[in-house]
């Protein structure tokens, strides 16, 4: 007996196309799939994410899907002031900012490049100078939502430390945003240097995904009396500041910050 002919629904037969449902298109929408990007290193290390870290400015390209977007940016530290004096006993100069650590939830559909800015690191001050800022690190999806890290203030050429950077994330399609201030760069009222301050997120860090990415954010040491400031301890930590003159000797300059870094990660199948 033959079997009889079953037509199937329009729809069906539309789902039933397209290997996997990926890109297919619905009464002039669209059913979009998995999260198809470019930009900055691409891994896939076995966790169920695929991740794209950026250590320079560059553009994160979708070139299809749609999903969330965790993001991770983290400003650069500021670099430490140089101390003062060239004879006696003068202060030594102060620690730079810790940069901020601005994370997010970025819910899109459909392409776009998203410009992504990393902020350098601040350049060490010189003898009786200060330290420069630290680079501010971003993310922007247009008319979605974008996530700011300001990077750490320099560490001045005084009593008080850089001040650490803020973060912000901002858009409709922004949730779960959490935003960690940098650390304060330490004061030197005395010869020696004062300490750079740690990243914004630096203590949290363990407990969450992007800590790999920003450890160790510590602020570099400052000098003592001889010696040499320490960097900043990458990504976002401050420079220590350098010391001031002692017996004789002259002041010393600081140290640079640590740069920042931007990190995206997405599910490599929707949910």
């Amino acid at each position: 007996m033959k079997e009889q002919h079953k037509k199937e629904s329009p729809i069906l037969s539309l789902l039933g196309m397209g290997g996997g449902g990926t890109g297919i298109a619905l009464g002039g929408g669209g059913i979009l799939g998995p999260v198809q990007a470019s930009g900055g290193t691409k891994t896939t290390p076995g966790d169920g994410y695929i991740y794209h870290t950026f250590e320079s400015n560059g553009t994160f390209a979708i070139s299809d899907g749609q999903g969330d977007l965790q993001i991770m940016c983290q400003g650069g530290g500021g670099g430490g002031g140089g101390g003062n004096g060239n004879g006696g006993n003068n202060p030594g100069g102060s620690g730079g900012g810790g940069g901020a650590t601005a994370t997010a939830t970025l819910t899109f559909a459909g392409a776009n490049n998203c410009p992504v800015t990393v902020g350098g690191a601040g350049g060490y001050g010189n003898r009786a100078s200060n330290g420069n800022s630290g680079g501010n690190s971003s993310l922007t999806y247009s008319g979605v939502g974008n996530a700011t890290a300001n990077g750490g203030g320099g560490g001045p050429n005084g009593n008080s430390g850089g001040s650490g950077g803020t973060g912000s994330a901002n858009g409709n399609g922004i949730s779960s945003p959490a935003n960690y201030t940098g650390v304060n760069g330490g004061g030197s009222p005395s010869p020696p240097g004062g300490a750079g301050g740690a990243a914004g997120g630096d203590d949290q860090a363990p407990g969450y995904w992007w800590g790999p990415y920003i450890q160790p954010g510590a602020g570099g040491s400052g000098a003592g009396h001889s010696g040499n400031a320490g960097a900043g301890s990458n990504y976002g930590g401050g420079g220590g500041g350098g010391p001031g003159s002692w017996d004789g000797s002259a002041g010393q300059p600081g140290a640079n910050g640590a740069q920042g870094r931007v990190v995206v990660r997405y599910l490599v199948t929707n949910p």
